[in-house]
């Protein structure tokens, strides 16, 4: 089953999104040095704003990344629709969901291959891309305050109401 099917049949609940979140890649602040614009949102260098949330002690974007250049300022590759481009990347690369920007980018943010995600420079300058232990850390949280929400006006369920993490 591709990608595509499964995110399909994805319910949007925070179980759900956990997993949206590590196939189109979040990143977690692993240095107090960030791009940040008036408001205190964090910026990609693509000029992308994002909110982030504290949950324990680590701080999360609560939206999907959607950079299109790697934080050194190059460019990741967009192949497309192009299967075979897609198999023989080996720099990087990212898509939409259904190849349409337009109507998937604030849903699903862009979706990386595995060579942009391992790359080091996704992720705005002083955050990088959650680890195993950093997936398990805020499994451990979620699971004993349910109250927490990654999207600031979800819960665990995916009923809409305030959420204990708080925007920064």
């Amino acid at each position: 089953m591709g990608i595509q099917n499964q995110i399909n049949k994805f319910p949007v609940t925070l179980p759900a999104l956990l997993v949206l979140f590590f196939i189109m890649a979040s990143c977690n602040n692993d240095q107090p040095a960030a791009i940040r614009d008036e408001t205190g949102r964090l910026r990609d260098i693509d000029g992308n704003s994002y909110i982030t949330v504290a949950i324990g002690n680590m701080e999360w974007m609560a939206e999907n990344l959607r950079t299109t250049k790697f934080n050194d300022g190059s460019p990741i590759d967009n192949p497309g629709p192009d299967n075979r481009a897609w198999q023989e990347n080996i720099k990087g690369a990212y898509s939409w969901y259904k190849n349409n920007r337009s109507d998937h980018i604030e849903t699903f943010g862009a979706l990386y291959n595995w060579h942009a995600v391992n790359s080091g420079k996704l992720c705005p300058p002083g955050w990088r891309v959650p680890t195993d232990d950093d997936w398990t850390m805020l499994s451990r949280i979620l699971a004993a305050d349910p109250s927490y929400s990654l999207k600031p006006d979800w819960n665990i369920n995916g009923e809409v109401r305030p959420a204990k993490a708080t925007e920064i």
